[in-house]
């Protein structure tokens, strides 16, 4: 009898299960003393990530907490833009930062999944824009480096596969 109610509680004890979970940061820098301007997209698993978003400084930001509450169940509310001027010498420049959620319905297919954007602006106009991610089941490249440099014809990007971006 005993056998069997420690086969029986054995059967029904569980392991506390956990899921490993992805934390990005978009960030922004105005680098005057090199004359550029440094957009950054990163991201780290559990305890690294945590770790990463815990010092992140004042000008970098998780795109999660840029999306509002939903008014409706299970969609997300209202999304914010950061927008930073930086002057450098050859014109004023402003970045706009903004989240790209994969779906407005977190229920949906990629609605767990939040990217961010970028627009860099000089003198009023845009220079480049451009998705880190593009959604939940793309395999490109993710951008996670972006300078803009003074009197540069094209910003310069840095791309790694997503395989690495999610090592």
């Amino acid at each position: 009898m005993k056998h069997l109610l420690l086969i029986g509680f054995l059967c029904t004890w569980t392991i506390p299960a956990s899921a490993d979970e992805f934390y990005e940061l978009v960030g922004y820098k105005c680098d005057r003393a090199n004359d550029q301007i440094v957009v950054t997209y990163r991201g780290a698993f559990n305890e690294r990530g945590r770790e990463m978003a815990d010092h992140k400084g004042p000008n970098e930001w998780d795109p999660w907490s840029l999306v509002g509450p939903g008014k409706v169940e299970n969609r997300l509310g209202e999304l914010t833009t950061i927008k930073k001027s930086c002057k450098l010498s050859d014109g004023q420049y402003v970045v706009e930062i903004g989240p790209a959620p994969g779906n407005m319905n977190y229920e949906g297919e990629c609605g767990a999944f939040m990217s961010a954007w970028t627009a860099i602006l000089k003198d009023s106009k845009v220079i480049g824009r451009y998705q880190f991610e593009q959604d939940c089941t793309d395999l490109n490249p993710v951008i996670t480096k972006i300078v803009v440099r003074a009197r540069s014809s094209e910003p310069e990007l840095t791309r790694v596969q997503a395989a690495d971006f999610y090592k």
